[in-house]
């Protein structure tokens, strides 16, 4: 006979946090955190995509219990203990519903929740733990003001332009720069110079934004103030990023942004702008949720005087992921929930660009995973989730080998904590004496060859790895499961910008 007990809220609050493990997020009810100001501890605290988010519940046959839990809330997000603050109201028919069915209770019930972030407080909506959970995943962009994210992109071009007024009078360090992104400086006109120096500031600044978030995963990687504690923080950055290389990985990231660091002059105009530089990276990963947006992707195309002639464009994170999502739940009779079962699931992006698209496709098949390990009563491994994805699903090529770089980079701070073997971008051949035209050549052939580039000089086919950019005889592209991409193969007319999917 099932005995009935008037539950105390701490009850409740232990059954949330199981109901939210269950569902992908490792959430602890009443974890112990200290306040400056030495409140009691918040209900339930996670971790979720990189931002600390916590709920103050109350029962509702408490008074004022919207105010009292809105107020919690919000001071802890105030006192910096958390960035996300949720307010979630029981109703109090649970501190009396049977023991052994209080987990299904829980599963079905109506809570009001509010959210509170630096944007302000949210009106208190109806919805269950799986609204909550889905609010949670998908509504980044409506918690987060766009005016965070402008900021987050208007401190990287402060640091970029600062980089660029620095560099572009030295003329041997613009020349080395040039070498390192494999631009021929001598068929460059003086405006295009620049553009290596802004191009360069931005790789060098995303490979400190990606340290200082590695660090925080990785205890053999460095904090940027400790760079910056050095007497020489350029050549203390330099032998760091060496050391992560040999003993660590993240390539793709690193070695590049490394020999920009070692193409830099010793004078303090240089040293100057470094610390700037840290400062900033430092500043961004602050904003974490900002980092949810393809900051770079906008950066860089607001770098690029070609842009226009290669037809590129940025699309917009909301876009893409709602245009992700409808494509992908069409796949009705494919099983999410193991990672395993995805190896051989195949999307391209061929014209990936900074990655967008590919980020919003990654974040699609992770809800659509969480979701049907919660029907399933499974645990879903969201480590092996992304290593699967990074390194069988997602395709991208460019002919520019920049934002394959900056693709590779966005993909990784997804999961900083996972080092990742390889990666399937691929840097396309565009022009030359064959007149190539990247991956429109896949409407010929299933992969493309190696080429000759506009200055004469021997173009390979790279592809991005784990260890290394790998020359390759040809870029390969697989059976697809699902082609989208926002293409540049058209003269722009006005404002016809494109979205298109392919479904098998």
């Amino acid at each position: 006979m099932a005995i009935k007990t008037g539950f105390r809220q701490e009850v409740l609050n232990t059954e949330l946090a199981r109901l939210l493990s269950q569902r992908g997020i490792d959430a602890s009810p009443e974890d112990v955190q200290a306040t400056k100001k030495g409140r009691r501890l918040p209900d339930v605290l996670f971790d979720f995509a990189g931002l600390r988010t916590i709920i103050e519940c109350e029962v509702d046959d408490q008074p004022n219990a919207q105010v009292k839990a809105v107020k919690l809330a919000s001071e802890r997000v105030d006192d910096g203990l958390a960035h996300i603050g949720i307010a979630l109201i029981y109703p109090a028919a649970l501190r009396d519903v049977p023991f052994d069915t209080l987990a299904k209770k829980m599963a079905n019930a109506t809570f009001q929740i509010a959210v509170v972030t630096e944007a302000g407080l949210g009106g208190f909506v109806s919805g269950t733990v799986d609204d909550l959970t889905n609010l949670l995943r998908n509504a980044f962009d409506q918690l987060v003001r766009e005016d965070v994210v402008q900021s987050a992109i208007a401190k990287l071009e402060v640091g970029i332009n600062r980089f660029s007024a620095v560099v572009t009078p030295q003329a041997g360090t613009v020349k080395r720069l040039a070498q390192v992104l494999g631009i021929p400086d001598a068929q460059l006109s003086p405006a295009q110079l620049k553009e290596v120096t802004k191009v360069s500031g931005l790789v060098l600044l995303n490979a400190l934004i990606f340290q200082e978030v590695l660090a925080e995963h990785n205890a053999q990687v460095k904090p940027l103030n400790r760079i910056n504690d050095a007497d020489q923080p350029i050549t203390e950055c330099g032998d760091h990023w060496k050391f992560v290389l040999d003993n660590i990985n993240y390539y793709s990231i690193f070695h590049v942004s490394r020999e920009v660091l070692l193409s830099l002059a010793s004078n303090k105009e240089v040293f100057d702008t470094f610390e700037q530089m840290t400062e900033i990276a430092r500043d961004i990963v602050s904003l974490r949720a900002a980092l949810r947006h393809d900051l770079m992707g906008r950066v860089f195309h607001k770098l690029l005087a070609s842009a226009k002639h290669l037809g590129t464009y940025y699309t917009a994170i909301p876009s893409a992921t709602l245009l992700l999502k409808l494509a992908l739940r069409s796949e009705a009779n494919q099983a999410w929930r193991d990672p395993k079962t995805l190896e051989d699931f195949r999307v391209a992006d061929l014209s990936c660009g900074t990655g967008t698209l590919l980020m919003a496709c990654a974040d699609a098949l992770i809800d659509l995973n969480i979701r049907d390990c919660v029907r399933a009563g499974v645990a879903p491994d969201l480590t092996q989730m992304h290593k699967v994805l990074t390194e069988n699903v997602l395709h991208g090529y460019d002919v520019l080998p920049s934002a394959i770089h900056l693709t590779a980079s966005t993909l990784s701070l997804r999961a900083p904590q996972i080092s990742f073997v390889k990666t399937n971008l691929y840097n396309l051949p565009l022009g030359g004496t064959g007149n190539r035209l990247g991956s429109v050549e896949f409407l010929e052939a299933r992969q493309v060859e190696r080429t000759i580039n506009l200055f004469n000089a021997q173009n390979d086919v790279g592809q991005a790895t784990g260890q290394g950019s790998k020359d390759v005889d040809a870029a390969p592209l697989p059976m697809l499961d699902l082609c989208v991409m926002n293409p540049p193969f058209v003269r722009s007319v006005g404002g016809n910008l494109l979205l298109v999917v392919f479904q098998k």
